[in-house]
Formats: structure tokens, C-alpha cells, sequence
């Protein structure tokens, strides 16, 4: 799978908040930032490589596919209590890349019942695991790749 590199320097990242830190079971280096209590980005030294939250080398793919869909606010939902924030939830194939919205599960399962329908986008399949994109939250995140790639096609 392809990656994210930064082109920025030691110093940039510094300056933007970032926080070194050496993992010493194999003397990795990198640099770190929260951006939210659950989201956080790390810059490991070598290679230069970028890692959102813990997707490791997956990152790209996933800010890949929020990037293609953020614009679609068909696909976003909003909640009752909060009408302002948006989220979107999918499932992650960790071995083919594939990212399936609910709505995608809930069309191949078609449950009858709310206990199917929960089960069918909650219950830990094998080889796929739960991501949820939080709108403004990832947004934060693509500004900040976007920042760290100096790319001008991230939008």
C-alpha cells in the first residue's frame, strides 16, 4: 500500500506542536501530535512516513477515501442531539483495503430486525475492523497531511 511521506523539516514540526519521541525496543524515532483525545498523528523519522491514528501504512488509503467522499453529504450523518456534527460509519478490510459503508453491510445482510441490523455493522467480523470517520475531525487531519506533505491536492 502506498504511504504518506512529509517533506517538512525536524524544526517545522517542532514549531507545529509536534513531540519526539524514541520507541527503544528498535531505537525508532519519530514525531507525534494529538489532534483529538482519539486521533493523533505520527511522523517516524525513518522513511519519513506519516501515520494517522494506528492505520500504519493504510493511512493514505483511508484519508484517500474521506477525501473522495466529504463533499458527498448524502453519505454523512448528523445526530439528533447534535445537528452539527457529522459522521460517517464504514468497516476497514485490514488485508484488501476496502473501506464498505453501513449502509453497503446492511444491504448484503438485509436484517429483519434491529438486533440483526446491529450485529451486522457492530459484531467484529474477521479481518475487518470498525472506522468511523468523524467529520471535523478528519478534516483537522487532512489539513494537517496536507501541511506535513506540502501538497497542494489535498483539499
Amino acid at each position: 500500500m502506498e504511504e504518506l511521506h512529509y517533506k517538512v523539516s525536524v524544526q517545522e514540526l517542532r514549531e507545529r506542536g509536534y513531540t519526539f519521541q524514541k520507541l527503544f525496543a528498535r531505537n525508532y524515532k519519530c514525531y507525534w501530535k494529538d489532534l483529538e483525545a482519539t486521533h493523533s498523528i505520527w511522523c517516524w523519522v525513518a522513511g519519513k512516513t506519516i501515520e494517522i491514528k494506528d492505520l500504519y501504512c493504510r493511512s493514505k488509503l483511508v484519508l484517500d477515501y474521506f477525501l473522495r467522499h466529504k463533499d458527498n453529504e448524502s453519505m454523512w450523518f448528523k445526530g439528533a442531539m447534535f445537528p452539527d456534527y457529522k459522521y460517517l460509519h464504514t468497516r476497514f478490510n485490514r488485508k484488501t483495503g476496502e473501506i464498505i459503508t453501513r449502509e453497503e453491510i446492511i444491504e448484503k445482510v438485509k436484517p429483519k430486525t434491529y438486533e440483526e441490523m446491529f450485529n451486522a455493522v457492530h459484531k467484529p467480523v474477521k479481518d475487518w475492523e470498525e472506522l468511523v470517520f468523524h467529520y471535523d475531525i478528519w478534516l483537522g487531519i487532512a489539513d494537517e497531511v496536507k501541511f506535513l506533505t506540502k501538497s497542494k491536492e489535498i483539499t
